[in-house]
């Protein structure tokens, strides 16, 4: 009691703060992973790198408290390029072609 106040780790994503303060140590992938997006947008990374069942996940993260989310000199606001991909990505998805990649026509992959 009358100690200092427990630091919580928070992130944004898809516009939304979440506290992933009790989340962390149950990561299937670690802990480091979540402690590399604390107070940044994670956006790009939980849709690049989860399944469907992480992101049905989601919904139930609780919401971080006004008082724990950054300022956006920490954390700036979404940039109109990333809406942009965000609005592509989720086109994609809603056609089912979100993570189909042709061998034959992707001259990054050779």
């Amino acid at each position: 009691p009358g100690g200092r106040k427990k630091d919580r780790l928070v992130c944004r994503i898809d516009d939304k703060w979440v506290d992933l303060t009790n989340w962390r140590k149950a990561h299937p992938a670690g802990s480091h992973w979540i402690d590399a997006f604390d107070q940044r947008d994670a956006t790009e990374v939980m849709h690049a790198f989860h399944s469907d069942k992480a992101l049905g996940m989601l919904q139930r993260l609780p919401s971080a408290r006004e008082t724990d989310v950054p300022s956006k000199e920490v954390c700036p606001d979404v940039t109109p390029l990333q809406r942009n991909f965000r609005a592509f990505r989720a086109g994609l998805i809603k056609v089912g072609g979100w993570g189909l990649r042709n061998r034959c026509h992707c001259s990054w992959w050779w």
